[in-house]
């Protein structure tokens, strides 16, 4: 249980990171707290507009992408006191969801999809619906969702955006602490759970010394595919990331890498 033994490990994540500092320190390593998410901004007037476009116009599909989505708009109808309308509305659409907390939702409400996205990505929603027509009810948030929309937009005659929520940027001086962490080598590798944190590390622009750090000293480990990718965009190629897409394996994975260097006599700034 060794395997991070005088490793810092740096968490961008906020959700669950605590967790993840204790599976880390289990392993022998150490945790280091530095959150790029930034805080989650709930929208609770437009999510009430969008409830009521989606209650009042004709869409023959719903597009639901995460889990936090569609539960603020179900709280929204709920307030409104129009939950069984809202959902009665879902029963009756074609139904495509591309994260597994959308789905999980779906499940709990006994709702069918029509199309799920394999990989959980974007990309993959956007290609299983391409031969599709009339008009669409697209539930996004505040990364990519005017390019995403344009996308749909290709197969889709109409397409209503709505965003429950969105996220504000980190702090500063969390993002300086992280940065030095990486060039200067105090943190051994540094695990980001989405493509917000990847995004708000390099702030839109790929950072030579971040990429080299990343790339050659520093292991970036994601929590899944879009993660990946997302670092992949920046110029970080040598991206750890589990099959099984959980914080949990992420952490896992990690410590085998770890453990696979060892067993090889690697130095750590190998």
């Amino acid at each position: 249980m060794n395997s991070l033994n005088g490793k810092r490990i740096a968490i961008a994540a906020d959700r669950r990171s605590k967790e993840m500092g204790a599976l880390i320190e289990k392993f022998g390593g150490t945790p280091v707290y530095t959150p790029l998410q930034g805080e989650q901004q709930l929208h609770e007037k437009r999510s009430l507009i969008d409830v009521h476009t989606l209650l009042e116009e004709d869409f023959e599909w719903i597009i639901l992408t995460t889990g936090i989505g569609v539960r603020t708009l179900e709280e929204a109808a709920q307030q409104e006191g129009m939950l069984d309308a809202f959902l009665e509305k879902l029963q009756n659409a074609k139904l495509a969801i591309r994260g597994k907390k959308a789905l999980g939702w779906l499940i709990e409400h006994e709702l069918m999809a029509e199309v799920v996205s394999e990989d959980g990505t974007m990309k993959g929603l956007v290609e299983k619906l391409e031969k599709e027509q009339g008009s669409a009810f697209l539930q996004a948030y505040s990364v990519d969702d005017a390019s995403w929309k344009e996308s749909f937009e290709k197969s889709f005659s109409y397409v209503y955006l709505s965003r429950p929520y969105e996220y504000e940027r980190p702090s500063k001086d969390v993002r300086k602490t992280l940065i030095k962490g990486i060039t200067d080598d105090e943190v051994q590798a540094v695990l980001f759970t989405s493509k917000t944190q990847v995004r708000n590390l390099f702030e839109e622009e790929a950072d030579d010394r971040l990429v080299r750090s990343l790339n050659h000293r520093v292991k970036a480990v994601a929590t899944g595919k879009v993660t990946a990718e997302e670092l992949r965009n920046f110029g970080v190629q040598e991206v750890l990331y589990p099959q099984n897409q959980k914080m949990g394996a992420m952490v896992v994975d990690m410590a085998r890498y770890f453990d696979a260097r060892n067993d090889k006599g690697e130095e750590k700034h190998a």
